[in-house]
């Protein structure tokens, strides 16, 4: 499998452990052989593979960690999988502010703008001196960059 050592450092990122970054590689190659027709048929293999690869190690995390006991029986949530979500979003931001930089100024600020700091496009607009549809369009043109950038990750 050409993408298998990528979908280990996604399950080692997110498990922590190297037996259990293995363990969910060897369930993810399972799952990713169980449902070959999908993956025939997607668009971006390496994405794909990675993203089964991120589901099981999170499922994996959630099932295994989550009611973890202590001696006295008593339940208690694990930290593991918290950290490991912030992990995964940490990740995940750093590469959208990446992507995001790629963009022509214009579109980076009007987005910025838009989805960081939750401004109206009429704020927008007046914020940077261009009409409302210039603004909408400018939106439209960095969301649709960024979704080209994120998919060919």
């Amino acid at each position: 499998m050409p993408h298998a050592e990528s979908m280990r450092i996604t399950c080692l990122r997110i498990l922590g452990d190297d037996a259990e970054a293995l363990d969910a590689l060897q369930d993810t190659l399972i799952k990713l052989w169980q449902h070959a027709d999908e993956l025939s048929i997607a668009e971006n293999v390496g994405a794909y593979c990675r993203r089964t690869a991120h589901n099981v190690s999170i499922s994996r995390l959630r099932s295994s960690n989550r009611t973890e006991r202590w001696a006295d029986d008593e339940p208690v949530v694990s930290d593991n999988w918290y950290v490991a979500e912030r992990i995964v979003k940490r990740d995940e931001l750093e590469h959208v502010r990446h992507m995001m930089s790629k963009l022509p100024d214009q579109q980076r600020s009007v987005l910025e703008m838009r989805s960081l700091r939750d401004m109206e496009v009429d704020e927008i607009a007046a914020n940077m001196h261009l009409s409302e549809s210039n603004v909408r369009q400018l939106l439209s043109r960095a969301r649709r960059k960024l979704k080209d950038l994120y998919s060919n990750k």
